[in-house]
């Protein structure tokens, strides 16, 4: 039996949490498992699609933010800082930065102090306009700090705003209230 390497993020609903594991570039997936997986409603994202294209033309469609969303969450869980930052605009905002080179400090930071970390964006509600949309929901973040041995999770609530910026998605504005749990 043929095995593929590949970069994947699970994500398995069950009741009302999200259930994640990350394997990893060196781990082997066969095909029995991944349509194993496929049929138990697992969706299979590879970190090497390409970031989420638009039509400048277009309005933003639901789509088009899930796909976004799907992506953002699975270069956060990879640690892959380069082409997480290609979400982001350059005059993004967070909490605590007013551009893209403070949040790419930042998530360095974030990415080398942890050895595994998981993003869930819940219930998210869009208000979409031709060419943004601004979302609220909910968000559940699991982290294990390099050397730990016991996982941390935060949980709170998320304001994003995600413009078409020639073509392309992109966060503008990203900002979170949480406590740890």
């Amino acid at each position: 039996m043929k095995y593929y390497p590949t970069a994947i993020l699970l994500s398995v609903l069950l009741s009302t949490s999200v259930f994640t594991a990350a394997a990893t570039s060196d781990q082997n997936v066969s095909p029995n498992r991944i349509q194993s997986l496929a049929q138990s409603n697992i969706t299979v994202l590879d970190s090497n699609s390409p970031i989420q294209k638009v039509s400048t033309s277009k309005r933003i469609k639901r789509k088009h933010l899930k796909k976004f969303i799907d992506q953002f969450s699975l270069l956060y869980e990879e640690g892959d800082l380069k082409n997480f930052m290609q979400l982001f605009a350059s005059n993004a905002e967070t909490n605590d930065a007013s551009d893209s080179f403070s949040i790419e400090k930042n998530y360095t930071k974030l990415f080398k102090s942890t050895e595994m970390r998981v993003i869930d964006l819940q219930g998210l509600n869009w208000n979409i306009s031709r060419k943004s949309a601004k979302g609220k929901g909910d968000f559940l973040v699991t982290v294990l700090h390099q050397g730990g041995e016991k996982m941390k999770r935060y949980s709170g609530k998320i304001s994003l705003e995600i413009k078409n910026n020639h073509g392309s998605l992109q966060l503008t504005k990203f900002f979170h209230a949480y406590s740890e749990e």
